[in-house]
């Protein structure tokens, strides 16, 4: 039987957060029972109000409800002062719940991000528990079967649930995303349900920072492109079988590139920041010795490295996620150290400049300049936003400590990161023969905004006419930016005109 839970979270200002669940077993996955339930983080106003719309989200790859948290609340706010009342719903995948979060409300139950480290790092106790080690490649090996169809139908399983007339879906629900989210939408508009086309049952489309249209890549026109899509659906199913069999890694964080490590560590010093944000930061020396953090460590922070540095909690936690201060394309302008600053990575920095050589990594790197300390083994270095600022460095530190340690989805699919490519140039992988409505784009209006990300192919295409170019922001400042801010402030015109036109229709 599917059961409904909602738990509350937290709230800011006269936004509450919660976490929706829905129990759906699916013994065919042989997933654990902790991902037999599937939900999303929702956001809504405490204050009453006429319409009742819903803007229902798909994360970006390895990306997580949280990160949804300041541009939720920004827009759910600015519609108000239309008169225009709006839900957002930020969905989780199929893996979110792998990851032991025991320590992470604990630090922000007693406000005390030194909790947290206890408890990860040091083998310390939580109500009588131990962290035990993130989950098994045998555990994740259940991913290799979740691709498009799984998410497709578990989105949709929660819209009918949620709203069960159809037609007040076509009128209510608001469908996007976030980089991957966004062709996810798009295979949505594009999905044939038993019901009909996926696009009768949304009133528009977003999205953010992830193209959105069904041949957003422009590659219908490139000789070899039906061969090439052809030949990669045909090499799912085996990619698929190689990831069960346990020969290639089922999720994103394996190997090397241990994404749990980086979310933990990150998430910490945001409750640190959250919390303390001026006093000196514990963290850095408790920070563990890994195959994914070492390394990190070395190439984003010279002079020592991190651990040897001296900082505030809130500069911990810039250091992680600033873009003045790593510049990676998980990172946001949210201010810079404070004190005396030197350059760093100069190198990184100019060939980022270069035309044409250097946009590859202008799109994956900033071109703008990195700073660190100038001496950060001594003086203790603290962190501001600047005036300037793109994001709300408060803004992005509640989402990542609001205690759902779900900013970043650390068991993210490759199966369905792989399929999600193959589809955008037009290939048809197994199990997605219901992707058939490739013409939903004239039946009902979207909007798509582009980021510094897609600065390589931005001069060499014309953009959309629905298209919104957000120069200047990275691809987490599409998330977190404070307002006034172009890409809530465009939602808002675009909800609240199709709110409008149904009104008066």
């Amino acid at each position: 039987m599917n059961t409904r839970t909602e738990q509350f979270l937290y709230s800011s200002g006269s936004i509450s957060v919660s976490r929706v669940g829905w129990r759906r077993p699916r013994p065919v996955l042989g997933a654990p029972d902790s991902c037999d339930t599937i939900g999303y983080l929702r956001f809504r106003s405490t204050r009453p109000m006429r319409s009742n719309l819903v803007l229902s989200l798909q994360p970006g790859n390895t990306g997580g409800p949280s990160s949804f948290d300041p541009v939720a609340r920004n827009l759910i706010t600015e519609l108000e002062r239309r008169g225009v009342g709006c839900e957002v719903w930020a969905m989780e995948r199929c893996g979110q719940r792998l990851v032991d979060d025991r320590g992470v409300w604990a630090a922000v139950a007693a406000e005390d991000y030194r909790v947290a480290i206890d408890y990860y790092y040091r083998g310390g106790s939580v109500d009588g528990a131990r962290f035990t080690g993130w989950p098994s490649g045998r555990t994740v090996r259940f991913l290799s079967r979740i691709g498009i169809p799984q998410v497709i139908e578990d989105w949709h399983f929660i819209h009918t649930q949620e709203m069960p007339d159809r037609s007040e879906r076509a009128r209510r629900l608001f469908i996007g995303g976030h980089s991957l989210g966004g062709p996810l939408a798009n295979y949505y508009c594009q999905w044939d349900f038993p019901a009909g086309p996926g696009y009768d049952e949304v009133a528009g489309v977003l999205g953010l920072d992830g193209p959105i249209a069904v041949d957003a890549l422009r590659v219908h026109r490139l000789p070899g492109r039906r061969p090439m899509a052809s030949a990669a659906a045909r090499a799912m199913p085996f990619a698929a079988a190689t990831m069960r069999a346990r020969m290639l890694p089922a999720s994103a964080s394996s190997g090397l590139l241990r994404l749990t490590d980086i979310a933990l560590l990150t998430t910490i010093a945001a409750i640190g920041a959250r919390f303390e944000p001026d006093a000196e930061s514990v963290l850095p020396q408790q920070i563990p010795h890994s195959m994914t953090l070492d390394p990190m460590l070395r190439l984003l922070f010279p002079r020592g490295g991190l651990r040897s540095w001296r900082l505030s909690n809130a500069a911990v936690f810039g250091s992680l996620f600033g873009r003045s201060a790593q510049g990676t394309t998980l990172s946001g302008d949210i201010g810079c150290y404070t004190g005396p600053l030197r350059t760093k990575h100069r190198m990184v920095t100019r060939l980022a400049n270069q035309p044409i050589i250097g946009e590859p990594f202008a799109a994956l790197l900033s071109p703008n300049p990195r700073y660190m300390p100038a001496d950060p083994r001594t003086v203790v270095a603290g962190w501001a936003e600047s005036p300037d600022s793109i994001s709300s460095f408060q803004d992005t530190v509640l989402a990542w400590s609001n205690g759902d340690f779900s900013y970043l989805n650390s068991y993210e699919s490759r199966r369905l990161r792989s399929e999600a490519m193959v589809a955008m140039i037009g290939g048809v992988p197994a199990g997605c023969e219901r992707l058939v409505h490739r013409d939903w784009e004239q039946h009902i209006p979207s909007l798509v905004f582009a980021s510094d990300v897609w600065a390589p192919i931005r001069t060499r295409r014309t953009a959309a006419v629905n298209e919104v170019d957000a120069a200047g922001y990275s691809h987490q400042d599409m998330l977190c930016a404070r307002q006034p801010d172009v890409v809530v402030d465009r939602i808002v015109e675009f909800i609240a005109a199709q709110e409008i036109a149904r009104q008066t229709a």
